[in-house]
């Protein structure tokens, strides 16, 4: 396991990035970096991922949004975005989720 995924496990959201170098021993055969969020999911408390979960178990499409960084008061939200076009969840309720929905390919 990675330094720092001890973090994942106790809540707090953690960040690595693989370099251009390590791209390769990664399987990001043209090179780039792969930034990963890695975060501590219970379903329960969380019911747009439990909607994910559910939903991919299913077979279905979903795209899973959520605010890893910026400002405070939005950390951590999440919304799912379906292929027909409905919502479970909200980032800021307004501008934040039609950007989203869309750039999950939703509109």
């Amino acid at each position: 396991m990675p330094a720092g995924a001890g973090r994942a496990r106790a809540g707090r959201p953690w960040h690595f990035r693989y370099s251009e170098d390590d791209a390769f021993a990664v399987g990001l055969a043209c090179g780039g970096a792969l930034e990963v969020f890695v975060q501590r999911v219970v379903p329960a408390e969380q019911p747009e991922i439990a909607a994910a979960v559910a939903a991919t178990a299913a077979g279905e499409s979903v795209a899973l949004t959520r605010v890893v960084s910026g400002p405070s008061h939005l950390l951590g939200r999440t919304m799912l975005v379906r292929p027909d076009r409905t919502v479970a969840g909200t980032l800021d309720g307004a501008d934040l989720d039609r950007w989203a929905a869309h750039e999950a390919g939703a509109c």
